[in-house]
């Protein structure tokens, strides 16, 4: 009876060994794929941010442009109506001054709660994929 649960314990160990190599193997195979899945995922957002960040700098320049062309249309126009480069050039900073103040108060708050809400939900997208892992 010896030699029968000795052999009997062989094929058991070595059954034992081939069923943990093969979940080794498999857990090898899934931090590998999980490592290239979150490769792709970074190579995807930040392909993301780049185009946004590309596409906004050709609007700030256009817009840029616009404005530049508008405001030296505003100052003929202005220099028409009161007949003085002077006056002109004091409505205009005027105008400039009012403009920045605007930007300064109310366009910064809100690209300010913008670039935050971004943030907390990258931040928040990525504790969530942790916990379902």
């Amino acid at each position: 009876m010896e030699p029968k649960s000795h052999t009997e314990h062989k094929e058991a160990d070595s059954n034992l060994s081939s069923i943990l190599g093969e979940n080794y193997e498999y857990i090898r195979t899934i931090v590998s794929n999980s490592i290239e899945i979150k490769k792709l995922e970074l190579l995807d957002q930040s392909s993301n941010w780049i185009g946004k960040i590309i596409v906004g700098i050709c609007l700030s320049v256009v817009l840029l442009l616009l404005s530049i062309v508008l405001l030296v249309l505003f100052a003929f126009g202005v220099n028409l109506y009161f007949e003085n480069w002077l006056v002109t050039l004091a409505v205009l900073a005027i105008i400039l001054f009012i403009k920045a103040l605007f930007i300064h108060f109310v366009v910064r708050k809100m690209l300010y709660r913008k670039i935050n809400q971004k943030l907390l939900s990258v931040v928040d997208t990525k504790s969530t994929n942790k916990r379902i892992k």
